[in-house]
């Protein structure tokens, strides 16, 4: 029981990580779009580079708010198909969020571990022993 309560926090600190990531991609896009404005000559390559920001921020947003909700559900003690969708996002994390690499390649390791273990996935499906 313990495992899958510490995957849920495992869980919602990646996911504050991913929305600190989706920040930073908001605040580059919209440096890039206003730098776009001002340039005549690079003002489409820039507005494209801020468009690849957003789309990071949308992503980064999109498996912060995952992973916490994931995150939420196992911090009670349940939810089998929670801790595989949660898994499931790392795998885009690791390859979108730059800087969630390491954190996110951890979550989907121990989350391996959490659901290998056989009182874990007791816990898990609901089962009171």
């Amino acid at each position: 029981m313990q495992r899958v309560r510490t995957l849920g926090l495992v869980f919602i600190a990646l996911g504050v990580i991913e929305l600190s990531w989706c920040a930073f991609c908001v605040f580059g896009g919209a440096i890039l779009g206003v730098a776009g404005f001002a340039d005549d000559k690079m003002g489409p390559l820039l507005w494209i580079g801020g468009g690849a920001y957003g789309l990071l921020a949308l992503a980064a947003f999109i498996m912060g708010a995952v992973h916490i909700g994931a995150g939420a559900i196992l911090r009670r003690g349940r939810g089998t198909v929670a801790a595989v969708i949660g898994m499931a996002t790392c795998l885009p994390s690791l390859i979108l969020a730059l800087y969630c690499f390491p954190f996110s390649l951890g979550a989907l390791v121990y989350g391996i571990v959490v659901l290998l273990d056989p009182e874990a996935r007791k816990a898990l499906e609901g089962d009171p022993a």
